[in-house]
């Protein structure tokens, strides 16, 4: 028998993911999360925290997040993910960018408030 989330079982879902995370860039998403991530080695590029508030089965940033130090270009990255820690850990959510952001040396990326959407789907 097949299973789906109820609205009330994707909200519960979505406070329970809420919290203080580590935005990840990446070139594309597999079941185990984000793939590709960007290259750490000497590169200027980390993830950034980013707190995920729940509003009903959808979560959001609340404040801006932005990759800054990058010494090396790296090219186009397709896909955010959620991890635990800011290097290794667990990564909780995956899910593509509206739009792929270039990695520039000297160029910041900034993802603004309310711009990563988080969400547990509803099925019917």
């Amino acid at each position: 028998m097949a299973s789906n989330l109820t609205t009330a079982g994707a909200t519960f879902a979505m406070a329970a993911l809420a919290g203080t995370y580590w935005l990840g860039l990446g070139t594309g998403q597999n079941p185990a999360g984000l793939v590709g991530e960007a290259s750490t080695s000497g590169t200027g590029y980390a993830r950034v925290p980013v707190i995920v508030t729940p509003s009903g089965p959808v979560g959001t940033n609340d404040s801006a997040a932005t990759f800054t130090g990058f010494t090396v270009t790296q090219g186009a990255f397709t896909h955010g993910g959620l991890f635990t820690a800011q290097t290794g850990g667990e990564c909780r959510w995956v899910g593509s960018l509206n739009a792929a952001v270039n990695i520039q040396a000297g160029v910041p990326i900034t993802i603004q408030p309310g711009d990563l959407d988080v969400e547990v789907e509803v099925t019917a």
